[in-house]
């Protein structure tokens, strides 16, 4: 069931909106640990990619963020320096959680195609026909985008 929230600002209300989306498709996995259950918590990562700033997120199935990330995007960056450091941030909100993810949802402006995962266009020069299909094949978990 999705996360309802409502922002005071619209950047945290896309990224929780981008959260939520992501942990509608989410279930916990129960497992039977001798005389009682448990639920293993499946998380997912959250990118709001802008033209200044890339803000990066882990969080719950309910919407909590457990850590976020923001760091500033080079406009003069080429594609594969900016799939390398969503990498690397994807890297460093998971943490030791890697193993746990069950998705990866990122928010773009622009024109995305959905099927291949690539920003097309974006009025943001720094992230125009970017693949980020290969951050799926990369961490082997899907990748949603979202604008």
């Amino acid at each position: 069931m999705p996360v309802r929230v409502s922002g005071h600002s619209r950047g945290r209300g896309l990224r929780m909106r981008l959260l939520s989306y992501m942990s509608s498709s989410l279930e916990s996995t129960k497992v039977d640990r001798g005389n009682r259950e448990c639920d293993l918590m499946k998380y997912s990562v959250g990118i709001d990619m802008g033209g200044t700033w890339i803000r990066a997120a882990v969080g719950t199935e309910e919407g909590i963020i457990l850590k976020k990330v923001v760091v500033p995007v080079d406009p003069f960056a080429d594609n594969t320096s900016i799939l390398n450091q969503l990498e690397s941030l994807i890297l460093e909100v998971s943490g030791e959680s890697l193993g746990e993810i069950s998705g990866i949802g990122i928010a773009a402006a622009g024109k995305l195609d959905l099927k291949s995962s690539t920003i097309v266009f974006s009025p943001h020069t720094s992230i125009r026909s970017l693949p980020l299909g290969i951050l799926g094949e990369r961490f082997k978990k899907p990748v949603t985008l979202l604008n």
